[in-house]
């Protein structure tokens, strides 16, 4: 996926060669950090749980989420051992909403984009004929059903599940890919204390208290990779770096093309260099961000190791061997070990960032001029200083943010709104100009979190007087796979099959919005200000 090429790959691995795969079911707490990767079959959940409807007080779940992922299954529940279900997902990283119910099917998707890397807290909540998904204390997502068929009062059990469905996938309106790789935390499922039933094959897999984008890789003590395959080399000056977190002993990483062969760490006659790095650990969740312990850099004729040249050869580009392809392996040198046996572990990962000069924004916003934005950023430590900064097209702070003592100094239209204590450091616009448009960073005791490219739209005027008829242009490319045109105004659907409005009322003035889609994402919105005399 084009994400994972522009951002920086997560490479996580516990190097334990003795690991056992559990040969029972686990149960887990419903308020732990779960994570919902890394399941043995996409649709099969990676947990559940079933209790009886008579033992039920409150048809309320509440639970932070947080991914980078566009599309998969976050949360399944049903009654009458799965006739009537309701699923909740993300496709395009918006929130998916589709429910069976007697002989109705409903698909309804809406609300901001979750994959951003921030935690959202979500609340799903049944309120007689209607589902509400309220993201973030504010109801994005209502859905209303109301049957021909007798209503029936509900006996026997209410199924949950995570990461899964309890019912075959045929039975969906619009099918997605299942396999969602997001974590869940601070979670009250129907205030009910039940445990969560896991698979045989499941295993626990961490949260990360910091994370980047990228893919995470289980691994089992060796990982080999070809370099053409991963991010290529943006400036010769930055070059390529490797960050290592986490604590092993023996061979860690390898490097090897045709002209050279690179072993951390080297061989000192007959013994290896021990390198050992320890990992703080922090409520069941590692902080990666308070632990960097080892940096590899390849630059064009050289490899820095911890700020210092480990190897030189002019007659060596290592930026180019990259580029056309080296392997890459943790855990073992490829041609001579499957796996290094000299290395052991404890249960601990390592983690390894293989960190790119970044592209100009890992999140793409595109806002009405007038309309307030809200960037997201999460800072975490003690005492975090965090500082917004837009980067293009000039170098500008626009706020910065001590929490000991607690101080907030932003600019004119800024703030950051949200609880600090909870390491929520996201950046609101009031207004939007013009001239904000531009990159952002924001930067957590100086290291670089979250990065926002903001685009900002500027409608096209349209007039007319009450009770005239007008036509609201949209134009985009519908060469290739058009599935929809939406229009939206004040974030609402409107019914408008085509942009030719009925005779317009003053009530019809404001912004609408026309969204062109395909089939895997929706299309730059196009603006339009309708003015009613």
């Amino acid at each position: 996926m084009d994400y994972l090429r522009k951002a920086s790959v997560l490479l996580g691995f516990y190097l334990n060669l003795n690991w056992l795969c559990l040969a029972s079911a686990i149960k887990v707490p419903g308020s732990e950090v779960i994570n919902l990767g890394h399941k043995s079959a996409a649709w099969k959940p990676a947990m559940h749980l079933s209790v009886n409807l008579s033992s039920i007080s409150s048809i309320i779940s509440h639970f932070e989420f947080r991914t980078f992922d566009p599309e998969g299954i976050i949360f399944y529940g049903d009654t009458k051992e799965g006739h009537d279900w309701f699923v909740l997902s993300l496709r395009d990283g918006i929130p998916e909403v589709q429910i069976g119910k007697a002989n109705m099917l409903v698909s309804v998707k809406g609300g901001p984009r979750l994959n951003d890397g921030a935690w959202h807290k979500l609340e799903l909540r049944s309120e007689g004929k209607y589902v509400v998904v309220e993201i973030n204390h504010k109801a994005e997502l209502v859905v209303g059903m109301e049957s021909d068929q007798t209503e029936e009062v509900l006996t026997g059990k209410l199924r949950l599940a995570l990461g899964g469905m309890l019912v075959d996938q045929k039975k969906l309106l619009h099918s997605f890919h299942p396999q969602m790789d997001g974590c869940i935390r601070a979670a009250n499922w129907l205030n009910i204390s039940t445990v969560w039933d896991t698979e045989p094959t499941w295993k626990p897999s961490p949260c990360f208290q910091e994370i980047k984008k990228g893919s995470y890789f289980p691994g089992s003590g060796s990982a080999v990779f070809n370099t053409s395959d991963l991010p290529g080399v943006e400036t010769e000056e930055q070059g390529v770096t490797i960050e290592v977190f986490g604590s092993w002993h023996g061979t860690l990483l390898s490097l090897q093309s045709q002209d050279f062969q690179y072993i951390l760490p080297e061989a000192k006659g007959k013994e290896s260099k021990a390198l050992t790095v320890e990992l703080k650990e922090e409520s069941g969740s590692d902080n990666t961000a308070d632990s960097t312990k080892l940096t590899l850099t390849l630059l064009k004729h050289s490899l820095v190791l911890n700020g210092g040249t480990e190897l030189k050869n002019e007659s060596i580009d290592f930026l180019s061997g990259w580029t056309e392809g080296m392997k890459l392996a943790f855990g073992g040198v490829p041609g001579l070990l499957v796996c290094d046996n000299t290395m052991t572990s404890p249960l601990i990962p390592v983690i390894v960032f293989l960190l790119m000069v970044r592209s100009q924004a890992f999140i793409i916003r595109e806002i009405i001029v007038t309309e307030p934005v809200t960037f997201p950023c999460t800072c975490s430590g003690i005492c975090p200083v965090v500082y917004w900064t837009r980067f293009i097209p000039s170098e500008t702070v626009i706020a910065k943010i001590y929490t000991c003592p607690s101080e907030q100094h932003c600019g004119k239209r800024f703030s950051v709104p949200g609880d600090t204590s909870r390491e929520d450091f996201s950046l609101t616009i009031s207004s939007v100009v013009y001239n904000d448009a531009g990159s952002y960073r924001c930067t957590c005791n100086g290291s670089s979190v979250t990065e926002v490219k903001l685009k900002v739209l500027v409608p096209t005027v349209v007039k007319a007087f009450e009770g005239e008829s007008v036509t609201l242009p949209c134009y985009g490319d519908t060469r290739h796979g058009v599935k929809d045109v939406t229009w939206m105004k004040a974030g609402q659907k409107v019914l408008l099959y085509t942009p030719a409005n009925r005779s317009v009322h003053l009530s019809d003035a404001g912004l609408y919005q026309c969204l062109i889609h395909d089939e895997s994402r929706e299309g730059e919105p196009r603006a339009v200000s309708l003015k009613v005399e």
